[in-house]
């Protein structure tokens, strides 16, 4: 049986005002992501959680959706509630994260050449621009978002992660109690892998034109039609946006920060009062910057994610996957297949192995603690800010500066700046396909 698994987000945003740092994910794994009206109200309070809480409840999981019999439907759950007690069971949560799940034939809403490939989806309904360390302005995921328990913070989202499965798909569930098949693929582990990219493990670096002759990180631009100044742009950061994961993205030849690449290519807009569209760029000095980013894309064992206050960069690095060509949703957002597949640290990699299920690859590959958490992964996740018994007083970016006098940002539709979507830009998309016993997590074509 094939079966074919993704989890994207499309890059299409209309950024009408800036300053308002919300950003939105329609309940449709097609939708675009949308500038929406920032609700400020510094005295409501999050769902805040006791560690005394028993760990399924630190995840609430909501089934809205179900059309198979009413036996699936509670393995769905079921199955979704053991991946969230793994997860609480080693990141230490001050605030609920609340997940959505519909379980469907995806054929009664997305046209056929998607539905038919498509096994299951997971995105964050929302993410705010924040501004680290080092002076740039990143993207980060509302699960982490709240995380951080800022004194004054947007309205959140009802929902912190969106996920739709197809009913169709043929997964193997462990409470069927029987052996899993060699054309079956393991729920329980497309369910972690799925919950790790929606609590912040995805970037955004992309193909430039159909056939990749460069690679980009997340461009905006004014638009056309829009009456906001250049100098404007800048105060969302960069022409080019980066997520929270680039921070940590380095070059493993020299350590370098795959971010000085986005900085050097920001200064295009500095020369030239066009977007990362244009004969302009193409034919800039900068452009050399975004080809040699290809190149790196491309390289096997090129790029890597470092810990913070790591001391050893070709040691502790994360070796993130530029094994294959470059495919957005693939390349760069997974670790590398043939490092970790054999390994503790395998839940990440773009390819998942039919016929075996977690449990026993947990066992195969050393039956470590974290089970399919390994601990580069732990490492990264408490880089990123996620509180653990080992690192119990994570990194956070700078708190949200709401507005001064007045309650809301609401986006001035007259004006603004536009993300267009060129085909196949998506911030995470994987498909699993099911040639020879892998499962591939991939781009959508």
């Amino acid at each position: 049986m094939k079966i074919n698994y993704i989890i994207f987000l499309i890059y299409k945003f209309l950024i009408s005002y800036i300053s308002a740092q919300c950003f939105y994910h329609p309940n449709n794994i097609l939708a675009s992501l949308e500038n929406i009206e920032c609700t400020w109200d510094s005295k409501v309070e999050n769902e805040k959680i006791s560690t005394r809480e028993l760990s399924e409840e630190i995840f609430k999981i909501q089934l809205l959706n179900c059309d198979a019999d009413n036996i699936t439907c509670d393995n769905v759950l079921k199955e979704f509630k053991r991946a969230a007690k793994l997860i609480a069971s080693i990141f230490i949560f001050n605030t609920q994260i609340n997940i959505s799940v519909s379980y469907y034939d995806l054929c009664t809403v997305y046209p056929e050449n998607i539905c038919k490939i498509l096994g299951g989806a997971a995105y964050p309904t929302q993410f705010y621009l924040l501004q680290d360390d080092d002076g740039m302005k990143r993207l980060y995921p509302q699960s982490l978002v709240k995380q951080f328990q800022f004194p004054n913070t947007p309205k959140f989202n009802e929902f912190d992660i969106s996920a739709e499965f197809n009913s169709k798909g043929g997964f193997w569930f462990k409470e069927d109690l029987n052996n899993i098949k060699p054309d079956e693929g393991d729920i329980f582990w497309t369910i972690c892998h799925e919950l790790i990219h929606g609590l912040g493990f995805y970037n955004g670096w992309m193909g430039y034109k159909n056939n990749p002759i460069a690679v980009i990180p997340l461009p905006i631009y004014v638009n056309p039609d829009g009456i906001v100044l250049k100098n404007n742009l800048f105060s969302f950061g960069s022409s080019f946006v980066e997520f929270m994961m680039d921070k940590y993205t380095i070059l493993l030849s020299n350590g370098t920060q795959i971010s000085q690449f986005t900085q050097k290519l920001n200064t295009f807009f500095d020369e030239y009062k066009s977007n990362a569209f244009s004969d302009e760029f193409v034919n800039s000095s900068q452009f050399k910057f975004a080809q040699d980013l290809l190149v790196l894309a491309t390289t096997p064992k090129s790029l890597g994610l470092l810990p913070r206050n790591s001391k050893n960069y070709s040691i502790d690095s994360f070796i993130l996957e530029t094994s294959i060509p470059f495919e957005q949703g693939s390349s760069l957002i997974h670790v590398d297949y043939k490092t970790y597949i054999n390994t503790n640290d395998f839940l990440m990699t773009y390819n998942i192995i039919d016929g075996i299920s977690t449990e026993n690859m947990i066992l195969d590959n050393g039956n470590y603690s974290g089970g399919p958490i390994g601990p580069k992964l732990k490492q990264m996740m408490e880089t990123f800010g996620y509180t653990t018994a080992d690192n119990p007083n994570p990194y956070r970016p700078q708190p949200f500066k709401s507005p001064p006098s007045n309650v809301t940002s609401k986006p001035n539709i007259n004006s603004g700046f536009r993300t267009e979507m060129i085909r196949n830009l998506n911030v995470l998309i994987i498909i699993l396909w099911i040639p020879a016993g892998l499962r591939h997590y991939d781009i959508m074509k």
